[in-house]
């Protein structure tokens, strides 16, 4: 059986491909398209922040960020079943 992901933490900024397009692509995908996809990027401004939201984002982190924060954002999430997308 194939495993669908509860979230998705998916950075801005990657080698191949940048995340607005991984984020476009889960969200073209209906077996995908309800999971929410959070970004955690250090591109920041309004510009960048239009395109993640665009792209089907939920959430935008700006690094740096504590772990604390982050788990703190994601466990809120997982807990109520948050399902924004």
């Amino acid at each position: 059986a194939t495993r669908i992901f509860d979230l998705v933490l998916l950075d801005v900024m990657m080698p191949e491909v940048d995340g607005f397009t991984v984020c476009r692509k889960i969200k073209e995908d209906p077996r995908l398209k309800d999971i929410p996809v959070i970004f955690l990027t250090a591109k920041g401004g309004g510009e960048a922040l239009a395109e993640g939201f665009e792209s089907g984002a939920v959430m935008y982190i700006n690094k740096p960020f504590t772990a604390n924060k982050l788990l703190t954002i994601v466990n809120t999430m997982l807990e109520a079943g948050t399902n924004l997308a």
